[in-house]
């Protein structure tokens, strides 16, 4: 016995539907670049760098020598006394490390630069 009838193919209109629904939800995922969180560090590494540029000493592209600018330091260094003592209990150990060495060393070498124009 041969069967004469050609196989019946089924359309679930469903899968169409369910596919849209994935596309959509794809479309609304955030992307690799938009799931980066911010972190503590990511914040206080460039008023870290800022301030120590400031203090002089730093080269331009061209090779000339950054003249220091004692009142962005300070500025700096205060922000940087203020992320500290509101950061309190709340960072990682090496979130507080790195902010207290930088405050440290910076701290030393304003005081540094400061009595050396006086």
């Amino acid at each position: 016995m041969q069967n004469n009838e050609e196989p019946k193919i089924i359309i679930d209109s469903d899968w169409k539907e369910q596919a849209q629904k994935e596309k959509e939800q794809l479309s609304n995922e955030p992307t690799e670049e938009e799931n980066e969180e911010l972190t503590f560090l990511d914040i206080i590494q460039p008023i870290i760098m800022e301030t120590a540029i400031s203090l002089g000493g730093a080269m331009t592209e061209e090779g000339e020598v950054i003249e220091p600018d004692l009142e962005a330091a300070e500025h700096n260094l205060e922000i940087l006394a203020i992320l500290y003592k509101k950061t309190q209990g709340n960072l990682n150990k090496e979130e507080k490390e790195v902010l207290e060495t930088a405050m440290g060393e910076l701290s030393g070498a304003f005081s540094n630069q400061y009595f050396a124009d006086e």
